[in-house]
């Protein structure tokens, strides 16, 4: 059988991911004069036989249909294992699958085993040097530029991939318009004082552990769809760790300017909010909260997205109101 239409694209770097399934679905359209039918499941959520019915059921409304899997890492064994591995022993030929994750080393070996090599891409994610190049050309492109300072500030505050950077960049070029040039005092104020709600306007009331307003601010990011669970751990652990090295560094007597320096925190709106946040938490507080992400995390993988802003609730208020503190023995839900 032919496994032509199986892939397994891995890797953090999701810019060039999605370039390459859009070139794809645009060499299946020219081949079949339309574009083909295209649906996302997310592993976590989705079963695995309703995935499978879907591949080898002709579609209604195009004649081929592609599907999007994410987080393929979470398939290890049991039945849904079996029920995807007995798919790509024998795949449909009206149906494409793209197996995705943003890891490389947890798919499991028997998924992997069953790609044809030519279909397996590993996306990896572009060096400091690359990504410095690649936004200075951005704003070139649109007769603008950026300092280096806000540059480096930019890359503090982006997901490391270039779809984030690209999002980000398209907006400030809309705000800054052309012969622009972004200043760091300019971009702190835009990202910190535009109408939209982030990760970092979250953790801003975080740090000053202001549960209403964390809450507000959560809710609102939810309701944009800016961004889901997973991303938003992902940015509380990026800032959480850097604020336990800030600690750190302060215990081991550097000067907080000489901090600032070393963790790259630019801007001083942000340094206050760090400067807030070391004298919230304590930095035994933010080893919990470090370990209660990474649990959280978890939780999020292999839930049911129905229930995640509960669950989302529940860990700004852990947070917030326990210092990530939990009563020994105790799951996750219950503190």
């Amino acid at each position: 059988m032919d496994k032509k239409n199986i892939y397994l694209l891995l890797g953090p770097e999701e810019g060039e991911k999605k370039t390459y399934i859009k070139n794809y679905v645009a060499k299946i359209s020219k081949e079949f004069g339309e574009k083909p039918e295209i649906l996302r499941f997310y592993s976590f959520e989705s079963k695995m036989i309703n995935i499978v019915a879907t591949l080898q059921n002709k579609s209604l409304f195009s004649h081929h249909t592609i599907i999007l899997l994410y987080e393929t890492e979470i398939i290890k064994s049991g039945d849904e294992l079996k029920i995807l591995l007995d798919y790509l022993e024998k795949p449909s030929e009206e149906a494409t699958l793209f197996l995705l994750s943003d890891t490389i080393q947890m798919i499991s070996k028997k998924i992997v085993s069953k790609v044809p090599a030519a279909n397996k891409k590993i996306f990896w994610e572009l060096s400091e040097t690359k990504k410095r190049s690649w936004i200075h050309d951005f704003f070139r492109q649109r007769d603008m530029s950026i300092e280096q300072p806000a540059l480096e500030f930019l890359l503090e505050m982006v997901e490391n991939n270039t779809h984030d950077l690209k999002t980000s960049c398209n907006k400030l070029a809309l705000f800054f318009g052309p012969q622009g040039i972004i200043k760091e005092e300019d971009l702190e104020k835009y990202i910190y004082h535009s109408r939209e709600e982030n990760v970092f306007t979250l953790f801003e009331r975080i740090a000053i552990r202001d549960f209403s307003s964390s809450i507000e601010i959560l809710h609102k990011i939810l309701v944009s769809g800016e961004s889901d669970a997973i991303h938003l751990i992902s940015g509380l652990r990026w800032q959480m760790r850097k604020l336990l090295s800030l600690k750190r560094f302060i215990n081991q007597n550097y000067h907080i300017n000489e901090v600032y320096q070393k963790l790259k925190i630019w801007g001083k709106k942000n340094q206050h909010i760090f400067s807030q946040a070391h004298n919230e938490y304590t930095q035994e507080e933010v080893v919990f909260i470090l370990v209660l992400l990474s649990d959280f995390n978890v939780e999020f993988r292999s839930s049911k997205a129905d229930i995640h802003t509960v669950l989302l609730q529940l860990l700004v208020y852990c947070i917030v109101k326990k210092g990530g503190k939990r009563k020994k023995g105790k799951d996750i839900l219950f503190f």
